[in-house]
């Protein structure tokens, strides 16, 4: 024990300060002491005595009685200092004894918890299982580290802490207490404040300590004396305790023996992470090998020699052999094909040599035929004592490759189909918000497939006639599951004008609407084209039964009066009706030879052919050579030329009968026709133009229709006209007038872009 020097003051207050002095003093202090107070003796006793007499005698008797005095003064004064000497010596000597005992005693308190935390170590080497390891670590605190009991608990799902493992608790104290995490009284001793608050907790006198109040008198009959709990952490993460009971008050007083008995805790967390850690690395393992053998695919692995480490029961079952001959053999010791197996190691070499994973095909040859495996071939470091090897994972896809194969063959046909049928698919996801198009409906559109279709881009297409339509039927889809079916137009990218048919319904269990989507444009101009014709032959027929009924009226009209003169022998009269019905019958041949020619516009054609303008214009101009030269016509042709591409025949009717208009209705003794071509808006447009009467603005739609004709009088049927615009059309073109009106002059534009060759 260290004591520090007490200052004066305090020795002045104990009362004495010759007391102190006694106890301070050393041998040569004694000393000088004694010479001090023999010197003070002698002055001071001398001149009292010179003072108090002068007689010789009486001097003489005082000085006996005085050196007397002096010496039982100076016996008693050194008997006194001796004591004090001697008790100081005696009191430091046992003070000193006392420190070597407590001393040695800690020491064999280390010893013995170092001799514990020794063969607790060994233990945690060579014990594996945890219960097992929990009982050996209590046993040895009890036997070599002199404790009465240990053990080790941690709490349950209520808060009381659960004993697992203990020793020296043959009376079963810890049977009949009671003790929780909880801040509870039950909770206040050294095991329960300990785990509740994750640091050690020390009770030295368990008959003192009143948080031991509740254990004390079952404590005390079992010998305990003082308590100690010291916390570690269970794999789970959870806190359990190590308590140990000593027979010795004080004993966990000491830093040294609570660091020591901690790393006791300490290993104890360590060994059962360890065990929990192998445990679950073992669970691993068996998991692994169960997978690894009941795995459908091969898993396998070669060291660098070809020479096989590891075979899976896939594996043995292609080689018709168990797994335990598979070992240490190449591949083709164990039924691989030898071309297959070379090729098979030269992808493990690839793969050593790149370092990196790789996945492959490969084909084996097997009983069955040809098998495609999917393989991925990984290098390892170290297997089985191999310094290098490939490990390998193969799938059998041979049927799988047929189906793609199927599946290849129908999606070809699906992508034709779409592009023969022009139909396309999508699909609209609502919780991504992403949009999906098939190849033809970006053929649809006119964009190629970087263009990423969203919702308000693909609504942009549509036309402003179409888009409120569109938007609307997709929100009811959405929010009422209605189907729709519409027959939209839209803008394409390129600025195409189409129609489009529409269809969409909502799949609420994907959460995505999705449809077909067709151009229908061919469809819709077929349908129009059709009405039109439809209105041409209702025109056709009225008309037809108008013109047609004119001459058979005239004819059955003459043929009464042709009677009625044979009957009266009227012979001039014969001649007449005869001329009469003769007419009727040559304007009912033309009738129906025009509209026999022009029913025969698009049905009758023959194989198209290659000719130049100048061409038809040369053999249009020798067939109407005799009206040319009879009228004196002044026709100016083109100054450039052109490639045409269709029926020879049917360009010259174009071109004749708009001529032949252009002479007929010309007052003029040499009427002046210009042909032209020129390039308007991107489109090559053909022109007759004359100095004729005109046409009224009213005319300019009639003039195209059947038998229809600006003078009645006219030769001809009236079909010229209809029978030109129904070859341009033919042809995907357009025909018009334009004409200020009477007097005027006219000219006859119309487009041929199907006969037209791309430049």
């Amino acid at each position: 024990m260290m004591h520090t020097r007490q200052p004066q003051s305090a020795v002045r207050r104990d009362g004495s300060s010759v007391r102190f002095l006694f106890r301070r003093t050393g041998s040569a202090d004694i000393v000088i002491y004694y010479v001090i107070f023999g010197a003070c003796w002698i002055l001071f006793s001398d001149m009292l005595v010179s003072r108090l007499t002068t007689d010789p005698f009486i001097i003489s008797k005082i000085s006996i009685i005085k050196g007397w005095l002096f010496i039982t003064v100076t016996a008693l004064l050194l008997y006194v200092l001796i004591k004090r000497r001697v008790r100081m010596v005696l009191e430091l000597q046992s003070k000193h004894l006392a420190e070597i005992g407590e001393r040695e005693r800690r020491i064999m308190h280390a010893n013995r918890l170092y001799s514990v935390l020794s063969a607790v170590n060994r233990s945690i080497i060579r014990i594996s299982d945890q219960q097992e390891l929990l009982e050996e670590i209590c046993r040895i605190l009890v036997t070599s580290g002199g404790f009465k009991t240990a053990w080790i608990g941690w709490p349950d799902d209520d808060g009381w802490i659960v004993p697992t493992a203990s020793c020296g608790d043959e009376s079963g104290y810890l049977r009949s207490i009671r003790i929780s995490v909880r801040d509870i009284p039950e909770g206040h001793g050294p095991s329960g404040t300990a785990i509740r608050e994750r640091r050690p907790a020390v009770c030295d006198n368990i008959a003192t300590n009143p948080a031991m109040a509740l254990w004390r008198e079952t404590a005390l009959q079992n010998g305990f004396a003082s308590s100690a709990c010291f916390p570690f952490t269970l794999p789970d993460g959870s806190t359990a305790g190590l308590t140990i009971y000593s027979a010795e008050p004080a004993f966990f007083s000491s830093d040294e023996e609570r660091n020591l008995l901690g790393e006791v805790a300490d290993d104890i967390a360590f060994a059962l992470q360890t065990i929990h850690t192998a445990a679950t690395r073992q669970v691993a393992e068996q998991r692994l090998k169960e997978i690894i053998d009941n795995s459908p695919a091969m898993i396998y692995a070669f060291d660098r020699d070809g020479r096989l480490l590891l075979a899976n029961s896939a594996l043995a079952a292609l080689c018709g052999r168990p797994v335990e001959q598979l070992h240490g053999r190449r591949r083709e010791e164990i039924g691989i094909p030898a071309e297959s197996a070379l090729r098979h190691r030269d992808n493990d070499l690839a793969v050593l040599e790149s370092g990196t994973a790789q996945l492959l095909e490969e084909t084996n040859l097997q009983a069955d035929g040809l098998h495609t495996y999917l393989t991925v071939k990984f290098p390892l470091a170290s297997y089985d004592n191999a310094k290098e090897a490939v490990g390998g994972i193969s799938t059998d896809i041979t049927e799988h490759k047929k189906v793609e194969e199927a599946l290849k063959v129908i999606r070809n046909l699906q992508a034709e189909t779409e592009k023969i049928g022009h139909v396309g698919g999508w699909e609209f996801d609502l919780v991504t918000r992403e949009q999906t198009w098939t190849e033809e409906v970006y053929r649809i559109h006119e964009v190629d497939d970087s263009f990423k279709p969203t919702v308000d881009n693909g609504i942009s297409f549509y036309t402003p006639e179409s888009r409120p339509l569109i938007e609307e039927a997709v929100r009811r889809a959405v929010e009422y599951g209605e189907p729709y079916d519409l027959e939209l137009e839209i803008i394409t990218a390129k600025g195409t004008v189409k129609n489009v048919n529409v269809i969409g319904r909502m799949d609420r269990e994907h959460h995505k609407v999705i449809g077909f989507f067709q151009d229908i444009t061919t469809r819709k101009q077929t349908e129009r084209e059709l009405h039109r014709k439809n209105e041409e032959i209702e025109q056709f027929i009225y008309t037809a039964s108008h013109d047609l009924r004119s001459p058979l009226v005239t004819i059955k009209t003459f043929m009464g009066y042709l009677e009625k003169d044979l009957a009266e022998g009227n012979r001039d009269q014969l001649a007449q009706d005869i001329s009469y019905i003769n007419g009727a019958a040559d304007k009912m041949k033309l009738l129906l030879d025009e509209l026999l020619e022009m029913c025969r516009i698009g049905r009758v054609e023959t194989l198209p052919e290659t000719v130049t303008l100048k061409e038809v214009l040369a053999e249009v101009l020798g067939s109407m050579s005799g009206v040319v030269s009879d009228r004196t016509a002044d026709i100016r042709l083109p100054g450039t030329d052109l490639i045409l591409s269709g029926s020879r025949q049917r360009f010259c009717q174009i071109w004749q009968n708009l001529i032949e208009n252009a002479i007929k209705y010309s007052p003029d003794a040499s009427p002046r026709i210009e042909l032209g071509i020129r390039q308007e808006s991107g489109e090559t447009v053909f022109s007759v133009k004359d100095y004729g009467i005109g046409i009224p603005p009213d005319y300019h739609a009639r003039i195209f229709g059947i038998f229809e004709k600006l003078d009645p009088k006219s030769l001809g049927a009236g079909l010229g006209l209809s029978m030109v615009q129904r070859i341009v059309e033919k042809y995907g073109g357009r025909i018009w007038v334009e004409s200020e009106g009477v007097g005027s002059g006219s000219c006859f534009k119309f487009t041929l872009p199907g006969a037209v060759p791309p430049k």
